[in-house]
């Protein structure tokens, strides 16, 4: 690869501070690398910074066909969080409202039972996936991550 080849490459991967807080535009090894003032940048973050207001990415399947999708925003406690805590918030602040209306288990580490007033009823029951991953039981104890995608199922 030649050494061009190599810079572009190591700038796909790098994440770049938003300019904003720069100052100016980046450098970096004495090249500029150009981008819009102001403009959101993402960047990457091992865990939630505990204090901080925030947002996760939510859907809800109750399996009638009627699929809701939402933001929760709440603040964190630590570097990670909990579904019990992302449904608790989501049931008072999600975007749109009415996400979810009601947990049941309210409170606990264990399994959830029933969501929006649809109860577990014999083999199905609610399951939970994260980043694309198998739906398993959904637990209130099951941990989430920054940047987390939600998706819970009744089936």
């Amino acid at each position: 690869m030649a050494h061009h080849e190599a810079e572009l490459a190591l700038l796909d991967l790098q994440v770049h501070l938003p300019q904003d807080r720069l100052g100016g535009p980046v450098v970096l090894d004495g090249d500029l690398v150009e981008g819009t003032v102001g403009a959101p940048q993402w960047v990457a973050a091992a865990g939630f910074t505990s204090g901080t207001a925030t947002k996760l990415a939510l859907t809800v399947d109750d399996g009638t066909g009627t699929l809701k999708v939402c933001n929760v925003a709440f603040t964190p406690t630590g570097t990670t969080t909990d579904l019990g805590t992302v449904l608790a918030a989501a049931s008072t602040a999600s975007t749109p409202a009415g996400c979810v209306t009601s947990v049941v288990p309210a409170s606990g580490t264990g399994a959830i039972t029933s969501i929006n007033g649809k109860a577990n009823t014999g083999s199905a029951t609610w399951k939970v996936s994260t980043d694309g991953s198998a739906f398993a039981g959904a637990t209130r104890n099951k941990v989430i991550g920054v940047g987390d995608t939600i998706a819970l199922r009744f089936s």
